[in-house]
């Protein structure tokens, strides 16, 4: 969301004027845009107690941020909770016993060490200690499709410029990159070419739009590969398309 410039905090609301999700979501939601909002923000919902007010068209839970201060913001909450936070660090392997993990082994500056847990919440975005662990995997077999959003100041104006996209099906093209490949996502070859390619055609774009705004410069390209979706843990049961909407009695959570 910060170092992949997707700045857009997606909607808290099921799109009928009702919040559905609250909690750490909202708190996150909030936190974001505490020194300012970029755009869209949602004042139907902030500043209107009137739930007829929030059913508006086009006027979903959901605003856009700027990356660097909600980074900054979301960095010191962590520090403020006595969080122990480890830059430049990566899970290289674990150790397990009785199908439980009790050591993350950890390679950073000072080298490789191992770190007792207790309890591990995969964040990785791509189940990286899960697959580690042994535990049961899948990978997304549609990939990722190319995409290379910057921020870009011209023409005295400050813009997200979301140049390709970041997870379609197959059924939908990509006609704003040349690349149509796809990526897993889980090859640092392919991961590092991925990126090179992004980087021409964020070039590429800028030049193109140039010939609209001559003095458009880039401020703020991501700084991690813009992939969405690679491997996930594989649960009891896995949802489809047939259950948008399905209520389930043992429910804990819901995505909006």
């Amino acid at each position: 969301g910060t170092a992949g410039l997707v700045t857009i905090y997606l909607p808290l609301c099921d799109g009928y004027g009702h919040q559905v999700s609250f909690g750490i979501a909202e708190e996150l939601f909030r936190l974001s845009i505490s020194l300012g909002a970029e755009d869209r923000y949602p004042a139907n919902w902030l500043d209107s107690d009137d739930p007829a007010g929030r059913a508006r068209p086009n006027k979903r839970f959901e605003v856009q941020y700027n990356a660097q201060l909600f980074a900054i913001l979301a960095e010191k909450l962590l520090l403020k909770e006595g969080v122990e936070i480890l830059y430049g660090t990566t899970v290289c392997a674990t150790a397990v016993e009785n199908g439980e993990i009790t050591h993350l082994i950890i390679e950073n500056k000072s080298g490789r060490s191992a770190v007792q847990v207790g309890n591990v919440i995969d964040c990785s975005g791509d189940a990286d200690v899960c697959e580690l662990a042994g535990a049961s995997t899948a990978v997304f077999s549609e990939g990722n499709k190319l995409a290379a959003w910057y921020y870009g100041y011209g023409s005295g104006k400050f813009n997200l410029y979301m140049c390709g996209v970041h997870d379609t099906p197959d059924s939908v093209n990509n006609t704003e990159l040349s690349d149509t490949r796809r990526f897993s996502g889980l090859d640092t070859e392919e991961l590092s070419e991925l990126t090179e390619i992004s980087h021409m055609s964020l070039m590429n774009n800028i030049l193109q739009r140039r010939q609209e705004i001559p003095d458009l410069v880039p401020v703020t390209i991501a700084t991690t590969p813009e992939i969405r979706m690679t491997r996930r843990l594989v649960g009891r049961h896995t949802q489809d398309v047939s259950e948008y909407r399905a209520h389930y009695t043992d429910t804990v959570g819901i995505y909006p």
